[in-house]
């Protein structure tokens, strides 16, 4: 239970997690569920004993922001065609090529590229 209330504290209580109890064994114990809520559930609980595997999630995807998608595109047209940096950028956001390049060539008349 302390482990997994550091752990809420360094990664947040909404991370998935999943803890393995005596794995392949007669009482084997599976429990899955936010950081947050295993930490309250074995710091309500006896101490469990065995072998204890700890699985913990990856922090859910941020939306890039806005300044930070402007800074790439005119960092990749310094080296690339307009075009080419575009690409490249949606491949690295996940964002639409089109959108991307209209927002380059919006900075660039605007005086920022």
């Amino acid at each position: 239970a302390e482990s997994l209330g550091a752990m809420v504290q360094a990664l947040g209580g909404e991370r998935k997690a999943a803890i393995g109890r005596e794995l392949t064994k007669t009482f084997e114990e599976i429990r899955t569920g936010t950081l947050r809520a295993l930490a309250d559930h074995y710091a309500a609980a006896d101490t469990p004993k065995g072998e204890i595997v700890v699985c913990i999630g990856p922090a859910e995807a941020k939306a890039d922001e806005p300044e930070d998608i402007d800074r790439l595109l005119l960092s990749l047209a310094a080296e690339m065609p307009a075009s080419k940096a575009a690409a490249e950028a949606a491949k690295m956001t996940g964002g639409q090529k089109q959108a991307l390049y209209r927002r380059l060539l919006e900075l660039r008349e605007s005086g920022d590229g």
